[in-house]
């Protein structure tokens, strides 16, 4: 729900920090964004370190979340909410790196692919609800504080219940990866060892090449979110309750193409096919919203 929130509230937080413009205080995403990768990085060494106590790495990094997403109605600096971002970017990035790995801790390798689909399903759900909260927290108005205590009541409530819930052994989350070759390991001559070594390059290269795809399509796929209810508001001319809707309408579609997703991934449809028609669709979509950027219309059917 919190990746969502920020969009529709931007013209609000210009008036709350008493920001010059929406460029000014748009700070903010790439606040988010930096304390989001640090806490990649920070869930993958802690969970490696606690490889026992996922739950708790999980649920303490949505109450850290649920701390920072009530304070934000009341930073009146633009200084104090780009530090309250990088808090929530923080925990986010906790949790999503604790969620994938418990998530394949507790189904496994080979059956994970549903569940992992799903359980990004309801990322998207969250996030379609997010600006209909809002929608109906604000109407046209500014004050948005409602929603955002709602929004950590929920966090609360998730990292409470991750509390006292067993978690799964991490240790054994990449059971399933790529194992040395015995002969390698034990010499087993010197053709052996150069098709390792050669497989270890192409792991390097999947992981970088994966890297990259990940930093534009998630890039892309936020800042969109993040900006689409300001364009509808000052390109398009679309009222503040509509233009809310549509950002819900974006994320929305977001939470269906996953729900897809799961399906035909348990129909046994390959993530490359999966990926070549997101990849197409998206790539569509953008070069028709160029073609009629102050279409209102157009923001709805291309955001679908």
């Amino acid at each position: 729900m919190i990746i969502a929130s920020p969009g529709p509230c931007l013209l609000a937080m210009v008036e709350q920090t008493q920001s010059k413009s929406v460029a000014q205080v748009s700070v903010i995403f790439v606040a988010r964004a930096a304390g989001y990768l640090a806490g990649s990085v920070l869930g993958g060494v802690t969970l490696d370190a606690l490889p026992t106590r996922g739950n708790l790495v999980l649920a303490l990094a949505l109450l850290a979340a649920a701390a920072g997403t009530a304070s934000i109605s009341g930073a009146s600096s633009l200084s104090l909410l780009s530090s309250l971002m990088v808090m929530i970017g923080l925990a986010m990035g906790v949790t999503d790196t604790a969620a994938n790995v418990l998530m394949i801790a507790l189904h496994g390798k080979g059956v994970v692919d549903p569940y992992m689909h799903a359980q990004h399903f309801f990322f998207g759900l969250g996030a379609f609800s997010s600006p209909l909260a809002l929608l109906w927290a604000m109407g046209d108005t500014y004050h948005y504080s409602g929603a955002m205590w709602a929004f950590a009541a929920v966090l609360a409530t998730g990292g409470a219940m991750l509390l006292v819930l067993p978690s799964p052994n991490t240790g054994g989350a990449a059971a399933g990866a790529a194992q040395p070759n015995p002969e390698t390991q034990t010499g087993g001559g010197g053709a052996v060892r150069c098709v390792g070594m050669a497989l270890a390059r192409r792991e390097w290269f999947v992981v970088g090449a994966t890297a990259m795809f990940l930093a534009q399509y998630v890039g892309i796929e936020v800042t969109f979110g993040g900006f689409i209810y300001t364009y509808s508001v000052q390109y398009t001319g679309l009222a503040q309750g509509l233009s809310k809707l549509v950002t819900s309408c974006y994320w929305g579609s977001i939470a269906a193409g996953r729900l897809l997703s799961t399906v035909l991934s348990a129909y046994k449809v390959s993530p490359k096919a999966i990926i070549e028609a997101s990849v197409t669709g998206a790539t569509l979509s953008s070069l028709l919203l160029c073609m009629a950027p102050a279409s209102p219309a157009g923001a709805y059917c291309m955001n679908i």
